[in-house]
């Protein structure tokens, strides 16, 4: 299912809501520059194995407060301890977010 996602009244993007096992662990895989990120519920930690572009990754606390913001590259692996879940955006998406902001999502 695809949700928008709105900081401080800015819709940023629509991503889909993963929160069963299987759409975590496909999460964007398969995919060049996806047109929608994904939001991904307990984790803290991600792979960019088959995910053909970089990401925006946003680690959040369990209130989907932004902890901690990064850009994540195709095959490799990426964890923050704190983190409890994850949003990820494409790349051309999300700089606006910064460290603090309270993610919303909108169904």
């Amino acid at each position: 299912m695809l949700v928008s996602i709105v900081v401080r009244k800015k819709e940023i993007g629509k991503v889909i809501y993963c929160d069963n096992i299987w759409l975590k662990l496909k999460g964007l895989m398969f995919t060049k520059d996806p047109p929608y990120g994904a939001i991904l519920f307990n984790v803290n930690s991600i792979h960019m194995f088959f995910v053909f572009s970089p990401l925006r990754i946003f680690w959040l606390d369990k209130d989907l407060r932004v902890l901690k913001k990064e850009i994540a590259l195709p095959w490799r692996l990426y964890s923050y301890e704190k983190a409890v879940h994850v949003l990820e955006l494409p790349i051309s998406k999300g700089r606006e977010i910064k460290e603090g902001d309270k993610i919303n999502i909108k169904r």
